[in-house]
């Protein structure tokens, strides 16, 4: 009986040997498209719901991950992950800000100088909208945000330019 239980015992706090065992890493993602985005930006904003924020200008600084699977984009504000999901073959942004709200939006890839994103989920259920990014030149991006607001359609725009 006494060894009975320690089996029993055992079963539960061992893993099965599958999960023990070394998996292949995934490949790493391609991301030479998004390359030119690495470094230190200052973004203005030039159009938002939010009058105040108009003229304002803020970090954007982007970094790749040491492991190579993702960028990190960083603002006073929020820290943004790049992935690609190699199963749907789609880049995956997902948001975490301050306020402790997160978002999470999905791409099928770039268009010549341009990426949409359209969000999949607002964790405050603020409405789903999307978001361009269009690469002017190495030195440029434009980000535009449009989506439903207070007041039914809004956007917002920054353009950023390299530090």
């Amino acid at each position: 009986m006494r060894r009975a239980s320690l089996a029993i015992v055992l079963a539960f706090l061992l893993p099965p040997a599958a999960v023990c065992a070394q998996s292949t890493p995934a490949p790493k993602p391609d991301f030479a498209s998004f390359a030119f985005m690495l470094g230190t930006w200052s973004c203005r904003t030039t159009t938002d719901p939010d009058a105040a924020l108009i003229g304002r200008t803020f970090p954007f600084v982007v970094a790749a991950d040491p492991g190579g699977y993702s960028y990190v984009a960083t603002t006073p504000h929020a820290k943004r992950y790049l992935m690609h999901d190699a199963a749907t073959g789609t880049w995956v942004s997902t948001a975490l800000t301050t306020d402790g709200a997160s978002y999470s939006d999905r791409s099928p890839g770039w268009s010549g100088d341009a990426i949409v994103f359209t969000d999949a989920f607002a964790s405050d259920g603020s409405g789903l909208g999307s978001t361009t990014i269009r690469k002017v030149n190495a030195n440029e991006f434009t980000l535009h945000w449009v989506g439903p607001g207070a007041k039914g359609t809004e956007t917002s725009d920054q353009t950023c330019s390299k530090s």
